[in-house]
């Protein structure tokens, strides 16, 4: 945004290695292809200016034992402080909820509360979305706000909010069909997206769409295995009525929470979940 936006240049502090990151791959990979330099295992200490800022004193550092989450805990390189000049600092250190009194909260600061509910332990208080679980999807978030809301239900009613989640019992795919479903593979055609160079002065589209020849050459790649063996059973587990049959074809609504259910329900493996990229 700050290339977009007519900066220079831009430098990123990251005070761990790339492969430790809690960012996205694919982001990382575009932000250095449009021309930001990420400095990594590089810590600022101090802003440094006079009414204004006009450096930022950096402390190098290298990587020592595991810290509790499993990684390698950041450790400053003695007398190797620098000076990095700039005109602008941004500061990006992630989001924290508002403390509210009483709130349980955990080790990273999300509000600890029941995992199947949502409930907080405080009467009459729900929490969910990323105040809970940190960073993540649309889809999870709005998961938990169901979760959240059909406990709220039973809890206004005066009933249970725990209530066991069904289970599906494991099927054995090649039992099931007598035989074996894989086939060569073919890979997935491209997604285009902009040059760097393009991007880098244009807030315009990053990802463009297939050509017609591409989208030929994808939709050879089907199987044409459709819904399977229309056995209905996806349909059937779904707990929150996200699939619906239209015709021969099926459709999923936004109903959907992303439980997997009907993936591990699918005798032929025709169904998968994959990561979106919004």
């Amino acid at each position: 945004t700050a290339l977009r936006l007519g900066a220079k240049e831009v430098f990123l502090l990251y005070r761990r290695t790339k492969d430790e990151m809690p960012a996205a791959s694919w982001e990382v990979e575009e932000a250095e292809e449009e021309g930001v330099r990420i400095l990594y295992l590089t810590l600022p200490v101090e802003v440094l200016g006079d009414g204004r800022v006009r450096a930022v004193r950096c402390l190098p550092h290298t990587l020592g034992e595991p810290d509790e989450g499993g990684r390698r805990r950041p450790e400053p390189v003695p007398s190797s402080c620098y000076e990095l000049p700039l005109d602008t600092l941004i500061v990006a250190v992630g989001q924290v909820p508002e403390p509210i009194p009483g709130l349980p909260l955990g080790p990273d600061g999300t509000v600890d509360v029941d995992p199947d509910t949502g409930y907080t332990g405080i009467p009459g208080v729900f929490a969910g979305g990323d105040l809970v679980s940190g960073p993540a999807s649309v889809v999870q978030a709005v998961a938990s706000g169901r979760r959240a809301a059909e406990a709220m239900d039973r809890y206004l009613r005066g009933e249970e909010m725990n209530v066991e989640a069904p289970t599906l019992r494991e099927v054995d795919k090649l039992k099931v069909l007598g035989r074996s479903w894989e086939r060569e593979r073919r890979p997935r055609v491209g997604i285009p997206t902009a040059d760097p160079s393009e991007r880098r002065r244009s807030p315009s589209e990053v990802v463009g769409t297939l050509s017609e020849e591409e989208v030929l050459r994808e939709a050879e790649r089907c199987l044409s295995c459709g819904c399977g063996v229309g056995c209905g059973l996806c349909e059937r587990v779904c707990i929150h009525f996200a699939i619906e049959l239209e015709g021969d074809r099926y459709k999923i609504t936004d109903r959907c929470e992303g439980c997997g259910m009907c993936v591990q329900r699918c005798p032929l493996g025709t169904i998968s979940l994959v990561p979106h990229r919004g």
